[in-house]
């Protein structure tokens, strides 16, 4: 329930409003400012994920370059594919 609260918190509504809203349950449409907000919300927490996987990607990346500097002459490692930079969202063309 906690995750309702700082939702509905964010949206600037009741949790108990977010609730019914989520399920469909005799709500009343929503405000424009109310889905803004849900937005931005939702944008910030993508724009935090972003931030820490850069900062973990950064990391790793130093860390394969001191192994790389220790073992010169060998196999250098590359950073894994699975570890891409996310795309630009003003490349999406998705903006509020």
């Amino acid at each position: 329930m906690l995750a309702y609260e700082k939702v509905a918190a964010a949206a600037g509504v009741s949790a108990s409003w977010l609730r019914k809203f989520i399920n469909v349950e005799g709500t009343t449409e929503p405000r424009w400012s109310v889905g803004c907000a849900l937005t931005r919300f939702y944008e910030g927490l993508c724009d935090d994920l972003d931030r820490r996987a850069e900062a973990e990607r950064e990391e790793i990346t130093s860390i394969i370059g001191e192994i790389n500097e220790a073992i010169r002459g060998g196999d250098a490692i590359v950073l894994p594919i699975f570890l891409p930079k996310r795309p630009d969202r003003s490349e999406s063309g998705h903006q509020v």
